[in-house]
């Protein structure tokens, strides 16, 4: 039987060296590894201090998860650590009490789904796109009780990023205003869900699949908001070689949106002109309907569609996030 040693031997370490397990992927140097795996947004000034301190230690323990690759694994779990964290400063921010307190008799329990709740209920979680917070408080209950080692590795980057944004909207200074701006749009486009739609603009017309209101930028005097509009394509013309290749999404970005009935219409911001979202007259709204049919027709194609859309839309909101909060640094 292996016996564990004593104490640690340092000849058991090596000088530091590219983890081996990388090159499975590709042949890193240490400056393309961090190009490609160190998260290119940080947390927003307004963010409580000691959430900043413990981020700019998980940043670092993912630049040098190039040396050890399950330090890539580690800091996935610190980022739900710091999910709490960030929610535990953010209650006291704005109500003047630690939230780790004793309770008495009748009260709710100090526990994270309360505070989940809590902070939900009172508006400062994003209402469009919103996060599942259920789940992540399962991931977050994972990470605090393993039973198992993890190496995920350069996998967990997207959740990281997905939780810095989580963080920087609990702090947004604009996030109610953004999520009053979005919630008639939203609205809208829920009561109209199963109608068909045309966008149009000055030079021309785009029959639409589907759209959906991916993001409020509330950086500036006058809101800008960010559609992802899927017009109809030539099925037989899309290409077919990666899931993950095709692009059919159409961005429309506008101000001043306003709602007429059953048409939405704003100023696209690069040409001035007035851009509308208006429910299909009966024989478009046919033709629409008989592109679907030949669409839901084509076995291999028509199951990948909704995969194409989430990832095209998820990036675009990312992406978006990402320059909007790089303005609130």
């Amino acid at each position: 039987m292996q016996r564990h040693k004593k104490y640690f031997d340092m000849n058991d370490f090596i000088p530091l060296e590219k983890d081996s397990r990388w090159s499975a992927f590709r042949e890193y140097t240490w400056e393309s590894f961090q190009e490609t795996y160190l998260p290119k947004l940080n947390l927003i000034s307004s963010v409580h201090s000691e959430v900043h301190k413990q981020y700019r230690a998980i940043k670092k323990l993912i630049a040098h998860s190039y040396f050890e690759y399950e330090f890539f694994d580690i800091a996935a779990a610190q980022m739900t650590m710091l999910v709490e964290m960030g929610m535990v400063w953010r209650y006291e921010q704005l109500t003047g009490e630690p939230w780790h307190k004793k309770t008495k008799k009748g009260e709710k329990r100090r526990d994270l789904k309360n505070l989940f709740d809590w902070l939900n209920q009172n508006g400062h979680f994003v209402a469009n796109f919103p996060t599942d917070t259920n789940f992540l408080r399962q991931v977050r209950n994972y990470y605090a009780h393993p039973k198992k080692h993890g190496f995920g590795g350069g996998v967990h980057l997207k959740s990281i990023v997905h939780l810095i944004h989580f963080i920087n909207e609990l702090y947004d200074p604009n996030l109610k205003t953004a999520n009053g701006l979005s919630e008639p749009i939203s609205n809208w486009l829920k009561l109209y869900e199963s109608k068909r739609k045309v966008l149009r603009f000055a030079s021309g017309e785009f029959l639409l699949s589907a759209v959906f209101l991916a993001f409020v930028d509330c950086s500036t005097a006058n809101p800008q908001y960010y559609f992802a509009s899927f017009p109809l394509f030539d099925v037989q013309k899309i290409d077919r070689s990666s899931p993950y290749k095709p692009a059919t999404m159409y961005l429309v970005h506008l101000v001043n949106p306003k709602i007429n009935g059953a048409n939405l219409s704003g100023t696209d911001v690069s040409s001035g002109n007035e851009v509308r979202i208006e429910i299909a007259e009966p024989s478009i709204s046919k033709f629409i309907d008989e592109w679907h049919g030949n669409l839901h027709a084509d076995l291999a194609l028509s199951p990948q569609i909704p995969m194409w859309r989430m990832i095209e839309t998820q990036q675009l909101v990312e992406d978006l996030k990402t320059k909007y909060f790089e303005k609130l640094r």
